[in-house]
């Protein structure tokens, strides 16, 4: 199984992740929990894509693809910006760190995903979901 979705970026494409988890919960047996990881990660990872890494710029596109291998939902969500320096990104449980806005997304796609991690200069994030 392999999927494929290309989006503008405009916040209320997020809503495509609603599409692609009809696509996924058709064809595999998803318990609740994988489907709530699934569904957070992909939603929070489309919406950063679209909003800062394309800056919600409508000319640009968020790809999302994923594929199903040995057990093991693979995603990549690429966009179209410049990139950061992903060394940039607070930690949001250090207490300088507490009342401020960002970084807590990330976080939780650590937590709940294996194999996070930023590629293409970070333009793009990579991560497994276990469906074991």
């Amino acid at each position: 199984m392999k999927g494929r979705v290309v989006i503008q970026s405009d916040p209320q494409n997020v809503g495509v992740v609603d599409e692609i988890m009809a696509s996924l919960t058709a064809e595999l047996p998803l318990s609740e929990q994988q489907q709530f990881n699934i569904h957070l990660a992909l939603g929070e990872s489309i919406q950063n894509a679209i909003l800062h890494g394309n800056a919600s710029d409508p000319d640009k596109s968020v790809v999302i693809d994923y594929e199903l291998y040995q057990g093991q939902l693979y995603f990549c969500i690429s966009d179209q910006g410049t990139g950061f320096d992903v060394q940039d990104v607070a930690d949001p449980r250090a207490a300088e760190n507490r009342e401020k806005e960002g970084g807590r997304g990330v976080l939780f796609l650590k937590q709940i995903t294996k194999h996070f991690h930023y590629c293409n200069e970070a333009r793009a994030v990579k991560f497994t979901i276990d469906l074991r």
